[in-house]
């Protein structure tokens, strides 16, 4: 499934459109309801997957590695140039994410949300860091 932002998209780009041809004719209305409902799309979107993600507590496994290298390396481009983060990096983040307990990329995943590029870049830094550093032992 999708966040629910096309929605939103096709509605601000509609009122965009009323308000070129006649300012007087725009449906206000309209573009309220369309908010409403996109935000609760995506409102529930957001907890569906929290609720994903957070699963059982206590079964939680340790951040893969050697998986996440590649795509912080990858990540780092994008927040550099400050694009747009492709949506299959970001499902990939998220599903190493899923079943650990990793502060780190929780937060990461947050800061992308946020379009917070330069935090996420200090995350990116961290996580690069924790990677290099010895494993402990109990």
């Amino acid at each position: 499934g999708t966040v629910g932002a096309v929605r939103l998209m096709q509605a601000a780009a509609a009122l965009e459109q009323q308000l070129r041809s006649d300012p007087r004719q725009a449906d206000l209305d309209l573009f309220t309801r369309e908010l409403e409902l996109g935000l609760s799309a995506i409102n529930r979107y957001l907890l569906s997957q929290e609720r994903t993600v957070t699963g059982p507590a206590g079964d939680h496994t340790p951040l893969d590695y050697e998986k996440l290298r590649p795509l912080l390396q990858e990540l780092t481009t994008y927040l550099h140039e400050q694009e747009l983060v492709p949506e299959q990096l970001l499902r990939q983040l998220e599903r190493l994410y899923a079943g650990t307990d990793s502060s780190l990329l929780k937060n990461l995943l947050r800061q992308l949300d946020r379009f917070d590029h330069a935090g996420a870049l200090e995350t990116v830094k961290q996580l690069i860091a924790a990677q290099s550093a010895p494993p402990t032992t109990a």
